[in-house]
């Protein structure tokens, strides 16, 4: 047997103290202040989300001004914005329909394509609405089969019941 002063046990306690690092020392100050740049920040953040709350539960009248031309300028800037998209898509379809001197394509060519075009969507449109009858239908018949095929089973089934004979005697 050994001696109690021969055991050596493993600690955390006895583990060798190390010097600190000169990265870390380096590294303080530039990192107390990107710290304190984020909270600096965070701070500001949360001030701006009170303000914005505390406008939106009790607004002064200045205040409802103020949103409500914000608001709408917003919707003009909207609104001309999709009118200058809307000009702009008619004039290309205006170019691309009129005819160009010296173009091998006339307006009767595109008014043709046009005709096709709008020929082949209503036939795909048909075909499409001939398919969706044909599936309610089929969904009608199946429920009623389904509905007849419960009843045949409702009809077929033992009556073995005796509960009407042990609660009205």
């Amino acid at each position: 047997m050994t001696s109690p002063q021969t055991i050596h046990r493993q600690s955390i306690l006895l583990r060798q103290k190390k010097p600190a690092s000169k990265t870390n020392i380096c590294n303080l100050d530039s990192e107390y202040a990107r710290e304190l740049s984020l909270w600096k920040a965070k701070a500001e953040r949360w001030k701006k989300h009170e303000e914005e709350t505390r406008i939106s539960l009790c607004p002064e009248k200045e205040e409802k001004l103020r949103r409500q031309e914000e608001v709408r300028l917003a919707m003009e800037e909207h609104l001309r914005l999709r009118e200058e998209d809307l000009r702009r898509k008619l004039e290309q379809q205006v170019v691309a329909t009129q005819c160009r001197p010296g173009s091998s394509f006339s307006h009767a060519y595109w008014e043709d394509l046009e005709e096709r075009r709008q020929r082949e969507k209503r036939e795909y449109l048909q075909s499409i609405l001939e398919e969706n009858k044909k599936l309610v239908a089929y969904r009608n018949a199946l429920h009623a089969w389904e509905k007849e095929r419960d009843i045949e089973e409702e009809r077929n089934r033992p009556r073995t019941s005796t509960w009407d004979r042990r609660h009205f005697r």
